[in-house]
């Protein structure tokens, strides 16, 4: 199974069901904290189409800083697989 990390409309990210914090630091320790992505080394990201860039790019940074290796983008329209991805 894969790690999703998803992104709401309103830029709420979160790690699975989980909700990350909307602080960089605190997020970036959250990710690193993963068993599962430190495991991996990857996880795959999705966004809503209406979320802001730039709150996308704030991801990716916790992202590197909390050295996750491999970062994958979902982009797949069929909202029930990207659900069935995340189980």
């Amino acid at each position: 199974l894969y790690t999703v990390i998803s992104v709401d409309k309103t830029g709420r990210a979160f790690l699975g069901t989980l909700p990350l914090s909307e602080n960089p630091d605190q997020m970036k320790q959250e990710i690193a904290n993963n068993v599962k992505i430190k495991e991996d080394g990857r996880v795959f990201l999705q966004g809503d189409k209406n979320v802001d860039h730039g709150r996308i790019v704030d991801i990716l940074a916790a992202l590197k800083d909390a050295e996750v290796g491999e970062v994958n983008f979902v982009l797949d329209p069929n909202p029930q697989r990207v659900e069935e991805m995340k189980q």
